[in-house]
């Protein structure tokens, strides 16, 4: 028997602002345990203080491969399996283009 109860999970990166946070919420809120990425402690505060259901908000910046790794590290200790992935986060890198 698994020490897990299935409930629909989902993963969203980029949650802090924007269409992450847009996401994240409206599922939370139909019941889905949202894994939220934010990149700093005010944005996580931020989403908790939004009581919408089941959300997780956890610290994550994609460009940093051992914060990735931790990161699915967080997920697999909470849910057994995951449903939905919505990778929105993003990083830009100003460059001349050859």
């Amino acid at each position: 028997m698994s020490v897990f109860q299935h409930s629909n999970s989902i993963l969203i990166t980029g949650c802090s602002t924007g269409f992450g946070r847009a996401t994240a919420l409206p599922f939370a809120r139909k019941g889905w345990k949202v894994f939220a990425t934010v990149r700093k402690e005010s944005d996580r505060e931020s989403l908790l203080n939004e009581r919408a259901g089941d959300i997780v908000p956890l610290l994550c910046d994609i460009v940093h491969e051992d914060q990735v790794q931790e990161l699915g590290r967080a997920v697999a200790a909470r849910t057994e399996t995951l449903d939905a992935l919505v990778n929105n986060a993003g990083s830009a890198f100003a460059a001349p283009m050859n």
